[in-house]
């Protein structure tokens, strides 16, 4: 489509005054600055789209996720201190894991305890990871 606008101003242009050259050159200005703006909006959505697959699925699990995987085990008292969805597999956790909760509970043993809730985002569940 914009070709086709270009070469139709080209041709109008031609028709009225062949020697025109700055209102040719205002046209392709005037293109080349929609091509610049619509090649930088593709970037922006392809980087947003890149930084989400590759950790931001973790920023759509819930925290109550890690309290009822711990709750599952027997803990209790369960308090989560810190939530990670970006390269968690350099922090602790797996690397098909997208999310990490650092939670401190009660063991079954009555003990306070530190520990990781590693997850994934929709289809993997979570795993108890000890320091």
């Amino acid at each position: 489509m914009i070709k086709f606008k270009f070469y139709a101003r080209l041709i109008l242009l031609h028709k009225s005054n062949p020697l025109d050259c700055e209102g040719y050159h205002n046209h392709i200005t005037e293109d080349k600055k929609l091509s610049d703006t619509t090649n930088g909006i593709a970037v922006i959505v392809i980087v947003i789209v890149f930084v989400f697959l590759i950790g931001g699925r973790g920023m759509l699990v819930d925290k109550q996720v890690a309290i009822n995987t711990m709750e599952a085990q027997g803990f209790t008292d369960v308090k989560i201190t810190d939530k990670a969805w970006f390269l968690v597999e350099f922090r602790g956790c797996g690397s098909d894991d997208t999310v990490r909760f650092e939670v401190t509970a009660t063991n079954p043993n009555g003990q306070r305890v530190d520990c990781l809730v590693c997850a994934d985002w929709p289809f993997k569940g979570a795993t108890i990871r000890y320091r």
